[in-house]
Parts: structure tokens; C-alpha cells; sequence
């Protein structure tokens, strides 16, 4: 079993979308895997992010996204996103690279998130990828982020 030390703004929670209130009276909004296999009584670890303001649902403006689903991928840090609302859809941002999912719900823009960013990730690390100055940033900026995971 590997092991690795739990940073500060970590929690230990059963997977879902939780909502922690710290002994100063800061919210700290924690989003789990939710559709991932999961045994009863089983512990996932998440990093959360802080919210620096949040929607009168109580959605955080931001937040560190650590639940890539793409079972070859893996994250190197959590990626920092914003989070919008507008017309009824929430919006997911990474700012950095100017990509994000959307959704009817927070859950459904974190999932679409994922997708979005795994496959920009496998197609611009692909050998021949013919790719311009704005798609090497790109690549360099999620190679940051993410991984291949070994096989």
C-alpha cells in the first residue's frame, strides 16, 4: 500500500459532495468521486478548496479539482477552477487553459470537466500531433497537472 502525507486542506470523508465548516467558521466545500466504485464503509480522500465567496446555494466560487476520472490518467496536483453559473448552467473553468465543463449541477460540470480536459490531454500528447505556439502551451500547462499512468 502506498502512502503519502495528507496535506492541511485535505479531508477524509465517504465519497458525495460535503460541506465542512473548520473550527475558525471558514466553509470549505469538498467534492468526492461520486460515480466511482465504492465499497461500504470505504474512505476516499479529497482535496478541497476554499471559498473565497459562493453562491446563495452555497456553490464555492472556487475550488481544487482532484477527481480525474480517466482510469490510464492520473493528477500530478489538483487543477484550481472557477466556478460560474449563468442561464441556468454551472460552468467549471480552468482559467489557465481557457477549457471547462458545464452542467445542470456542480456534479455535472466537475464530470463533464474531466472528460473535457483527459481528452485534450491524450490528443495533444499524441506523438504526431501537429500543434501550434497555443496548443504547446496548452500541453505544457497540463502536463503540469497531469500524467499517464503506468501501466
Amino acid at each position: 500500500m502506498a502512502t503519502a502525507p495528507i496535506p492541511p486542506e485535505a479531508i477524509i470523508s465517504a465519497p458525495g459532495t460535503k460541506t465542512v465548516e473548520t473550527a475558525e467558521g471558514v466553509w470549505i466545500y469538498a467534492i468526492l468521486p461520486q460515480k466511482e466504485p465504492v465499497s461500504a464503509g470505504s474512505f476516499v480522500l479529497s482535496i478541497v478548496g476554499q471559498a473565497a465567496g459562493g453562491s446563495p446555494e452555497g456553490r464555492p466560487t472556487s475550488l481544487l479539482f482532484g477527481a480525474l476520472r480517466d482510469p490510464h490518467l492520473k493528477l500530478r496536483k489538483p487543477i484550481p477552477l472557477k466556478i460560474e453559473e449563468s442561464e441556468g448552467l454551472v460552468s467549471a473553468i480552468f482559467e489557465d487553459i481557457q477549457e471547462f465543463g458545464c452542467g445542470k449541477n456542480m456534479s455535472d460540470a466537475l464530470s463533464d470537466f474531466s472528460s473535457t480536459v483527459a481528452e485534450l490531454y491524450v490528443r495533444l500528447s499524441q506523438e504526431n500531433a501537429p500543434l501550434g505556439v497555443d496548443l504547446l502551451r496548452v500541453k505544457t500547462i497540463l502536463s503540469d497537472y497531469i500524467e499517464p499512468r503506468p501501466r
